[in-house]
């Protein structure tokens, strides 16, 4: 810059009262013909700065700043992809290597999956912070469930400046076998009480490797309505391997007994990784489809057609005695309630009526049963009622069906009188087939049985040895199943039982029933009241009173029961 350098004044004259009132051009002059200046006598001092030359030496420029520094972030590898492995253990694992190719301290903020899950998992990384030209790794993990594509992609935050986030894409596949159950819920709804139900529950592969079925069992509530049927027939036994794809077939059946809701499932046991134990459900209900209750009024039979069976061996003759001595009690009874009664007696050795056929006409029944009872102790020692009852009864015997002695609409009773046991070569079931074959209904045919006690017999009190009879469990056995009673012989009162046995031939001891019934619902009331002493006759569809329990004359009995449904 240059130096002001003030002068010297600089004096300008002016004329002094003769200024002149032309103006001045910037170059002096005038604003007509050019004049000569005019002379004044006043001097006016003027400044003037005038540049000096610069003679200092310049300034240097500063030097200028150095470039910027900055991290470089670099990754191996960019892509990562596991392959296809084995969900049953095989796990795969890729080192990341991160390089700083920068000038300046890489940090590194944070390494995590984007997505995250159990599959894929990290290390930690060697060093969060690497300097220049250094690298650091990490290792990811990749451990498959099932059978599945696994996606995800590593996110690895830092400070560098133009990738502040880098992104790795992460791609495994798992192989494994899957399980699947159908339906895994199964809802019978109600199932009517004699009928049944079904279902099926498929067990499928549904992944690429071959499922091992170790295991089924199937757990019900109680009673056991729900059953499982495993087709082992079609499959063969545990272990079962299903390839992918392919399935097997388990039935589930519902037959209820009871109107108790039921509840059942299936458990089944595999290598499947993800689901090694699964299980099926089923619920299911029972009930009766209907009701039913009928109403009886005891009569008591209008006709009796009675075979007393007598033991003719030679240990006898006191036992026809005590017979003859209380068939009285016997007889009253078939005589007070009006019942059309015939008689006839037969040995233990021969088929043929003893004597004439005694019967309501009779002038003198007491007598004349008390000389026919006495069939005498020369018989044979191999004593077989059950055998010539039988034959008496069969065709050409004195009381063959349709004779005149077995009545149709007459009630068959046959009375075993024997201190020994019967030695006939049929089974005892054998004799009461036949015996109930000839009558439309079991409760028109009965047996009982006046013999020894078993299992040991028995000996008549006070008696002597000759008062002794042997355990008869074959007249027992025919007589219980015919719904008849057993009379101990060696009995004090013979009289008492004659007449409790005769009152309960006379009554009707079964009585059918309109619907087929589910046995076990059976409720059987006498005049209202609940009684026992029955059972349910399956053949016959009818409840029979057991000896002992036969409703009186004149009482109504009540069955009610539920009702077997006819099955959709």
């Amino acid at each position: 810059m240059g130096h002001i350098l003030k002068l010297l004044p600089i004096f300008l004259l002016f004329g002094a009262g003769c200024v002149s009132d032309q103006k001045l051009n910037p170059i002096g002059e005038t604003n007509g013909a050019p004049t000569e200046p005019a002379p004044v006598d006043m001097v006016i001092p003027i400044d003037i700065d005038v540049d000096e030359p610069d003679t200092a030496e310049p300034e240097p420029d500063p030097p200028p700043p150095p470039p910027p520094t900055y991290p470089d972030i670099q990754v191996v590898p960019t892509v990562i992809d596991f392959g296809d492995l084995n969900a049953d253990g095989e796990i795969g694992a890729e080192v990341v290597t991160v390089k700083n190719v920068g000038d300046d301290t890489l940090n590194i903020h944070e390494i995590k999956y984007d997505l995250g899950g159990v599959v894929y998992t990290l290390t930690g990384i060697g060093d969060t912070t690497i300097e220049p030209g250094e690298e650091s790794q990490f290792v990811a993990t990749y451990d498959p469930a099932t059978y599945e594509t696994n996606l995800d992609a590593i996110l690895i935050k830092s400070n560098d400046p133009d990738e502040a986030v880098v992104r790795i894409p992460v791609l495994g596949n798992g192989s494994a076998p899957v399980i699947d159950l159908y339906p895994d819920y199964y809802d019978f709804g109600v199932t009517y009480i004699g009928c049944d139900s079904y279902t099926t529950i498929t067990i499928s592969n549904v992944g690429n490797v071959d499922l091992l079925i170790s295991d089924l069992d199937y757990f019900v509530s109680y009673p056991t309505d729900l059953l499982i049927e495993t087709n082992e027939i079609l499959y063969g036994p545990l272990p079962w391997t299903i390839p992918p794809g392919e399935a097997r077939i388990v039935d589930v059946g519902h037959l209820p007994l009871d109107e108790i809701d039921d509840e059942g499932f299936l458990q089944v046991e595999s290598n499947d990784p993800a689901d090694p134990v699964v299980s099926a459900n089923q619920d299911a209900g029972g009930e009766y489809s209907s009701r039913t209750e009928e109403v009886f009024e005891q009569e008591e039979i209008s006709a009796a057609d009675i075979i007393f069976v007598v033991d003719n061996s030679g240990s006898m003759s006191m036992w026809q005695t005590a017979l003859a001595d209380n068939f009285n009690s016997f007889i009253s009874v078939f005589i007070s309630s009006g019942v059309d009664y015939q008689i006839g007696v037969i040995t233990t050795d021969n088929a043929s009526f003893v004597g004439p056929v005694i019967t309501s006409t009779t002038l003198d029944v007491i007598s004349e049963f008390t000389l026919q009872a006495h069939v005498g102790t020369s018989g044979s020692p191999h004593e077989r009622g059950l055998e010539y009852a039988k034959e008496c009864t069969s065709l050409g015997g004195d009381a063959e069906y349709g004779s005149s002695f077995t009545r149709s609409d007459a009630k068959l009773i046959i009375i075993f009188v024997s201190d020994e046991d019967d030695h006939s070569t049929g089974m005892p079931s054998e004799y009461v087939t036949h015996f109930q074959s000839l009558k439309a209904s079991d409760s028109l045919v009965t047996a009982h049985s006046v013999v020894g006690d078993s299992p040991i017999g028995c000996t008549r009190t006070g008696g002597s040895s000759w008062e002794r009879a042997d355990a008869a469990e074959r007249y027992i056995e025919v007589a219980a199943d015919m719904g008849g009673e057993f009379i101990s012989i060696c009995s004090e009162d013979w009289g008492m039982e004659m007449e409790t046995l005769a009152r309960d031939s006379i009554l009707q001891r079964s009585f059918s029933l309109s619907d087929t019934p589910f046995e076990e619902t059976i409720e059987v009331e006498v005049d209202g009241v609940a009684v026992t002493g029955w059972i349910y006759n399956e053949e016959e569809n009818a409840v029979y009173f057991e000896e002992g329990s036969i409703p009186g004359a004149g009482t109504e009995i009540g069955i009610a029961y539920a009702v077997l449904s006819e099955c959709p």
